[in-house]
């Protein structure tokens, strides 16, 4: 047959061509049969053990690319925050010189020292800039902190020219050359500049240092990449997505681990809490919990089973009595320091007071925030498209956004002033009170807004999920900033310096002051002002609605139709 043929051309003789046939007519079946009867002995076991394994690789450590694993993956004896774990030992084969961490770090300022003479301490300030990648990077899950191992090359760094840096590759070198006599820190989660010196110095952090390999452990799949973080204040989505989640995927994606699974803890300082953050008071601490739990399915895909977030002194191992014990949970790639790496950096606040306009942090990122909006839309499901808004165009109103009372407005007259305008038959005006839909809900509702207008404030994170091409009108208090935490009489942009630079977008704000705003609540009959600013309102909703038009017709004329 011309099949038998073929083979004899390449095969050196017929022996070794029948061999293949019989491997390939009968070895085939044979191994799908133990294939099915493997995966329905895993998902027995997996059931009867009561863990939650996520879908993933159950491979050995390695890179995220499966086709450099070991031909005969491990079982999973549990999980650890939804993740399935195996159990390793120093001594297998496939872990021999693997299992000493290695650091790469990024961010170094050669900021110079702080000193506190009154109490005579010195501080190193350059540990607010940077971010560290971490090679084999552990969890004890008895001492509810992370850690990593020494190897034998980390000890050659003590022998280096005394003012050289090797900070960004050299853990050793971390915990005392950078600096003689200041430990090497990065900073846990975003800082609060509310916080004074004092506070924020409480984010300074590193994995402990371990001399002696571990003799066993838990892994994690190798594709999942684990991230401590102190929380800013997630109580609110705007702190939530802009100073949690944003840093978070940056350095997913500064270090190139995007496509990696997440496993996030939120980490909890020793003593008590920073003021305003998740461990300030009970109250905040359940608020950070159900504000985690909604929107973390931004930050993962499979949020069924690794949500809610947990916290490092209360994670979930999920671990058989019968099977083997460790106390460290282990991931390929660890990654840590946020400080710079948030909506408003180091230096600055979130547009309360005059000095956060003396800076901007976030000019040219404008394409690393469309990439982290559309990580977030692929989380949830939701397609992602660079096409501009489509018709009919909607208008979207989102109701009461704020608990301020003076940016909680309901919209009425503006609403009605558009309706009372000719703005065309492909134009929709929808009003939505967004706190009452699921969090998909509200994506998709807003990624396919043509405008948005909204309220400042942190309700008004939103907009992050716009289209490109959109527009976002967003109203702000021209008279309710602060200096020194004072009422000052000054504008107060909420989040001007990441709305500024969404280049996805065209932002406008509209300044309203505190006792007009309050009046928009109000069932009466409008001023002269108030009706000047409403018209002025709708002709700059007329004029984005021109350039969405002509650029929706541009893009329709440039793509072919299917």
């Amino acid at each position: 047959d011309r099949l038998g043929r073929k083979r004899k051309r390449h095969e050196t003789s017929s022996s070794s061509s029948k061999a293949l046939k019989v491997f390939v007519c009968v070895g085939t079946p044979i191994v799908l049969l133990q294939l099915v009867f493997v995966l329905r002995f895993m998902h027995k076991s997996q059931r009867n053990s009561n863990t939650s394994i996520a879908a993933g690789s159950l491979g050995n450590f390695g890179h995220a690319d499966t086709t450099s694993q070991s031909s005969s993956p491990r079982p999973a004896v549990g999980s650890f925050n939804g993740y399935p774990i195996t159990f390793q030992e120093e001594s297998s084969s496939e872990n021999k010189g693997r299992l000493a961490s290695s650091v790469h770090c990024i961010g170094e300022s050669y900021a110079p020292n702080h000193q506190i003479k009154r109490k005579g301490l010195t501080f190193d300030m350059s540990w607010q800039h940077r971010s560290c990648q971490f090679d084999f990077f552990c969890y004890d899950v008895k001492e509810k902190e992370y850690v990593i191992f020494e190897g034998p090359s980390e000890k050659d760094a003590a022998t280096f020219p005394k003012h050289a840096d090797v900070s960004q590759a050299y853990m050793m070198a971390n915990q005392t050359h950078h600096i003689p006599g200041l430990p090497y820190n990065i900073a846990i989660g975003g800082l609060n500049g509310k916080w004074t010196h004092e506070g924020i110095v409480r984010l300074k952090w590193y994995p402990t240092l371990r001399n002696e390999l571990p003799k066993n452990f838990y892994a994690l799949p190798s594709d999942v990449v684990m991230i401590p973080f102190h929380s800013l204040a997630s109580f609110n989505p705007g702190h939530l997505v802009w100073d949690d989640f944003l840093p978070i995927y940056t350095l997913m994606h500064i270090f190139g681990f995007e496509k990696h699974h997440l496993l996030a803890m939120r980490y909890i300082l020793p003593g008590e809490g920073l003021w305003a953050s998740c461990d300030w008071r009970e109250d905040r601490k359940e608020d950070c919990a159900f504000m985690l739990k909604k929107f973390g399915n931004l930050m993962v895909s499979k949020a069924k089973d690794v949500l809610p977030f947990s916290t490092n002194k209360e994670p979930r191992l999920q671990v058989p009595s019968n099977a083997p014990k460790s106390n460290l949970v282990c991931a390929r790639q660890g990654l840590a320091g946020m400080g710079a790496l948030t909506d408003h950096g180091t230096k600055k606040g979130h547009g309360w007071e005059p000095t956060d306009y003396d800076i901007v942090h976030n000019h040219g990122r404008g394409g690393q925030l469309w990439r982290f909006r559309n990580f977030m839309l692929g989380n949830l499901g939701i397609p992602v498209s660079d096409a501009p808004p489509p018709a009919p165009f909607k208008i979207i109103f989102s109701e009461g956004s704020s608990k301020a009372s003076y940016r909680n407005f309901n919209w009425k007259h503006h609403i009605g002033a558009l309706w009372a305008t000719d703005l065309g038959d492909d134009v929709v005006v929808e009003s939505y009170k967004f706190s009452k839909y699921s969090l998909k809900e509200q994506v998709n509702i807003i990624s396919q807004a043509a405008i948005f207008v909204t309220a400042g404030g942190g309700g008004a994170v939103t907009a992050t999920f716009l289209c490109r091409g959109a527009s976002a009108i967003i109203f702000y208090g021209s008279n309710t900033g602060l200096r020194n935490g004072r009422m000052s009489g000054t504008p107060a942009r909420l989040d001007y310096d990441y709305f500024n630079n969404m280049a996805y977008v065209r932002t406008h704000w509209v300044g309203i002051e505190k006792a007009a705003a309050h009046k928009l609540r109000l069932p009466t009959e409008m001023s002269p002002e108030q009706i000047e600013d409403i018209d002025g309102f709708v002709a700059l909703v007329n004029h984005d609605l021109d350039i969405i038009r002509k650029e929706r017709m541009q893009y329709d004329a440039a793509t072919p139709s299917s």
